[in-house]
């Protein structure tokens, strides 16, 4: 049975790959006659076992659409856990038994419900007792069966999660003030969503790490409970079985999160289970969480600080960002004083004021965080006026988290704002341009939109006399946007600042549409809709942003002095090596690539990862500079192995023409 069930997964997994290289990029990976062979396996062995998975090509699962969530009582609370992030209490509450020790998934706790062998509901964990139906969404995850063999009442919990590998590719696609701050935070937003397409987007995966019910079956331990689980399809949370008299338990956490990283499970923490069911419940329970079990949280590297202030920044697209401004403190060897506040939900439950103690971390070894204070005084407050223009402020809905809106259309911070993000690298890559020369020319009355940056040279005469500046540095900027005036479509569409699309969105579309700009300019929703990756709220920005008679003729101007260029794309070389589960960190300048972002998506292109920072996860750093950087000298360290740019290239097999 269980080969059956793998054989089915595989199929599952061959057929919707097909299915969607067939319908949705018109370049078949398979024959049909194959994919009808394949088709027909995946139905007997649907049929001899019982199991279908929810992304079967044998099923046709519509999409759903709810007005509101229905409140669930579940008739076995799901309570928390006890926690610590001391290894002794975990030694202490093991005490030499038997017991599992299992990743603690980071996601959102779910409970699915299985009658005569049929899927029939799904629900979020809520407050233990009470939660939300979610059924619709659920039949969306990529790895659940819809029916199973056991023909009894089975219930179970467990974690839905988004992996690293598709979270990052979903991340990638948005602009930088929509990007998710972790998976957690998405995942909650995926299966709580009314519409149960959107959801399907997102590459949700459950984790079974509970058995609740089972009809007419008995178990003695978790592992046989585990077993059970898995011969029906059921991906089992990772763990192993951890007995004191033969190992170390730091060394056995180790591996454990070693594992999920490398596996790309998002986990905060590893969780201890005694193995004997009925030990575990002869110890009780509390009304928070049994007590047959405990949770090992990991510990974060935190600095204590006290904070000053809180700065308003105000974006391109209007929010006003929330900047918390501390006493620098050494963190990892590097100096932080400033952290952002995320939104308006976050900088309300830290509760801040000035010479409040807080504490300080690093995410990720680069992304400063306030993590909590310890003070509270809540002497900050939320501005009701824009701190830059004087004009009103609102506070908005947006995703799973409150935002702070400047509403004048006009407000400087704006104009600048939106004119460096069409300047920026990964847009126009206008050299020369400046924020502070942003500032003085909107001051001067040289710029209005980004239109007039086109328009300088007509200033020559008024930019040269200014002070700071000359023909030096006049002949600079007017180079700068010479070079940007031949460029790619998804530089332009990045460059133009549309809300929810990001870098990677931009470039999904450009080749959506074959980089012209025509066809893009009278895009439709639904053609939006049909391109992969592209969701509602995503598709609803693009399609309204071209709608705009405004925003049409911005681009009209635009194209009197840009040429959209269709250059050979270096990630169509099929000859590469591919990179599959190959993770690189790129550090200094590059020769044989524009930049380190056409880099990244070479890697990509060829299934590879980069990251921002080296670890003993990463496979290789490529560096041309010396032995001095600390990138490099962490590589040396943890023995990752060091590739120049060129090495680089012969390793996957791409050619450069050194004339």
């Amino acid at each position: 049975m269980d080969n059956k069930i793998e054989r089915i997964k595989e199929l599952v997994s061959i057929t919707s790959n097909a299915s969607n290289a067939y319908y949705n990029t018109d370049k078949p990976i398979i024959e049909d006659v194959e994919f009808d062979k394949l088709f027909d396996e995946l139905k007997q062995l649907e049929t001899e076992t019982g199991f279908i998975m929810s992304q079967s090509v044998t099923q046709k699962v519509g999409f759903e659409i709810k007005s509101k969530l229905t409140k669930v009582t579940h008739s076995i609370p799901l309570k928390s856990l006890g926690k610590t992030k001391s290894v002794d209490e975990v030694n202490s509450f093991i005490n030499n038994k038997d017991v599992l020790a299992m990743l603690k998934g980071d996601g959102l706790t779910c409970e699915l419900i299985y009658d005569d062998g049929l899927f029939v509901q799904g629900s979020s964990r809520g407050d233990s007792i009470i939660g939300e139906e979610i059924t619709h969404n659920v039949k969306t995850f990529k790895n659940i069966p819809l029916h199973i063999k056991f023909k009894g009442h089975l219930k179970l919990a467990g974690e839905a999660v988004i992996f690293d590998k598709d979270f990052q590719a979903m991340n990638s696609k948005l602009s930088e003030e929509d990007k998710y701050s972790n998976s957690r935070n998405l995942v909650a937003g995926s299966v709580r969503q009314l519409n149960s397409s959107i959801c399907a987007k997102r590459n949700v995966n459950f984790m079974a790490f509970s058995l609740l019910e089972c009809e007419g079956k008995e178990f003695k331990t978790l592992s046989e409970q585990f077993d059970f689980l898995g011969s029906l399809g059921f991906q089992i949370i990772s763990h192993i079985k951890y007995i004191p008299e033969r190992s170390d338990l730091e060394t056995c956490i180790s591996n454990l999160k070693t594992f999920a990283y490398e596996g790309g499970i998002p986990i905060d923490g590893i969780v201890f289970a005694f193995n004997n069911i009925e030990y575990a419940k002869s110890l009780g329970e509390t009304m928070h969480h049994p007590l047959g079990k405990i949770a090992y949280k990991f510990a974060n590297e935190e600095y204590e600080t006290k904070y000053i202030r809180t700065e308003w920044s105000v974006s391109r697209t209007s929010i006003i960002n929330p900047i918390g401004v501390f006493e620098p403190v050494n963190v990892d060897n590097a100096m932080i004083s400033r952290a952002t506040l995320h939104n308006i939900d976050y900088f309300e439950a830290l509760q801040l004021g000035k010479g409040d103690l807080i504490s300080i971390a690093r995410q990720n070894e680069v992304i400063p965080k306030i993590l909590s204070n310890s003070t509270k005084s809540n002497t900050e407050k939320i501005p009701d006026i824009c701190p830059i223009c004087g004009g009103k402020t609102e506070i908005r809905l947006q995703k799973t988290a409150r935002f702070l809106y400047c509403l004048n259309d006009s407000c400087p911070s704006k104009k600048v704002a939106q004119i460096s993000h069409f300047c920026s690298r990964n847009a126009m890559n206008i050299i020369g341009v400046s924020d502070a020369v942003i500032e003085k020319f909107i001051d001067k009355g040289f710029i209005k939109t980004i239109v007039d940056l086109y328009k300088l040279e007509q200033y020559e005469n008024q930019i040269v006399n200014m002070d700071g500046y000359g023909q030096k540095s006049y002949d600079r900027i007017i180079e700068g946007i010479n070079n940007s005036k031949q460029c790619k479509l998804e530089n332009l569409l990045y460059g133009i600042g549309i809300e929810n699309v990001g870098k990677g969105t931009s470039r999904d579309v450009a080749k959506f549409v074959d980089d012209d700009i025509e066809r893009l300019m009278n895009i439709t929703y639904d053609e939006l809709l049909s391109m992969k990756d592209c969701g509602e709220v995503t598709a609803l920005s693009i399609s309204n942003y071209f709608k705009d008679l405004t925003h049409q003729e911005q681009i009209k101007e635009l194209l009197k002095y840009i040429k959209i260029d269709k250059e050979e794309n270096i990630m169509a070389d099929t000859t590469l090596k591919d990179l599959t589960g190959v993770t690189f960190v790129i550090t200094g300048a590059v020769h044989t690539f524009k930049n380190r972002d056409e880099f990244k998506e070479l890697v990509s292109s060829l299934n590879g990862k980069t990251v921002g920072s080296v670890s003993k996860k990463t496979d290789y750093l490529v560096s041309n500079e010396s032995s001095t950087t600390s990138k490099y000298m962490k590589a040396t360290a943890l023995g990752v192995p060091v590739l120049t740019e060129m090495e680089f290239n012969e390793m996957i097999g791409r050619i450069i023409n050194e004339d």
